[in-house]
């Protein structure tokens, strides 16, 4: 039971360059309410500091939604557990998952005069993972959390420079042992792990696209600690010199409708999310998850 969870750089807001994960202004405002929205094939259970639980628990399987004020929809793709008021202290949240492919975590904070999410993509290894995050007079906290750089590009090697090559930076974190190379073909709905190697580069099999008649092929990279566990995925590259935005899942919470950033840059409920003004970052949060 082991992974690692990201927050999603590719998308990630402007205004959050001074935000990162916590919120830790003394005179932050009282947390009114969070959610935990999962897209894609994983489940969320969240058990509180009263050993209460709410949603798809990861052993036994059963639909839970004992948090007093908790509400939890679940389908085969997607998921939400929202709960308001909640209690200062310590929550743990599991990540059940089956398929090893890649999901998107969401987790929401609200107070009486501000909303935002943080954003996370993770690589399920077909097992449970979990995490904690703090509720206190600080605000929120997610804990157990490093900072690691991966900056991917890729370029056209070979003799007829028609092969895709991946480089990334050294990681400067000494746990680091190895990297992960992950790649989706475009349109398909999720990443596969295609390699895993010791070294700062790979060259892959796939053509680099010089024309439309070739196909577009994503690539993101994490790192591997000495324990085996994946960080994050990096912002992904794709086998061109075209820069060609990936459009990433909106989640909407059950009774939190329409919100929309001070900014305007965060929509929920939206018709075309194509039209949102994302901006791709390359400094990545990473929270160690331990079995």
């Amino acid at each position: 039971m082991a992974s690692f969870i990201t927050q999603e750089n590719d998308w990630d807001l402007r205004k959050r360059q001074t935000l990162s994960s916590e919120m830790n202004d003394a005179d932050a405002d009282q947390i009114t309410a969070i959610s935990i929205g999962i897209i894609g094939r994983a489940q969320p259970y969240i058990i509180n500091q009263h050993s209460l639980g709410s949603g798809i628990h990861y052993e036994n399987l059963n639909r839970e939604d004992d948090i007093p004020e908790s509400t939890v929809e679940i389908q085969s793709d997607s998921g939400n557990i929202m709960i308001e008021s909640p209690e200062a202290g310590i929550y743990t949240v599991f990540i059940r998952g089956i398929y090893e492919e890649d999901y998107y975590l969401f987790l929401t904070y609200h107070t009486e005069d501000f909303t935002d999410t943080l954003t996370f993509h993770a690589f399920n290894q077909a097992e449970t993972s979990h995490f904690t995050f703090n509720i206190d007079a600080k605000g929120l906290t997610i804990n157990q959390a490093m900072d690691i750089t991966l900056a991917v590009s890729s370029q056209a090697v070979g003799s007829d420079s028609n092969k895709t090559k991946l480089i990334w930076d050294v990681s400067k974190d000494t746990n680091v042992a190895s990297y992960n190379i992950y790649a989706k073909k475009s349109g398909q709905p999720y990443y596969s792990k295609i390699a895993n190697t010791q070294d700062t580069f790979f060259l892959t099999e796939d053509q680099w696209a010089e024309n439309d008649e070739i196909e577009t092929i994503y690539y993101a990279v994490s790192a591997v600690d000495n324990k085996g566990n994946d960080s994050f995925l990096s912002p992904f590259v794709l086998n061109s010199n075209e820069s060609s935005p990936e459009i990433h899942p909106v989640i909407i919470e059950p009774s939190v409708q329409n919100v929309t950033s001070d900014q305007g840059e965060l929509l929920f409920n939206v018709e075309n999310v194509s039209n949102l003004n994302w901006e791709a970052k390359t400094n990545n949060l990473w929270l160690s998850i331990n079995s």
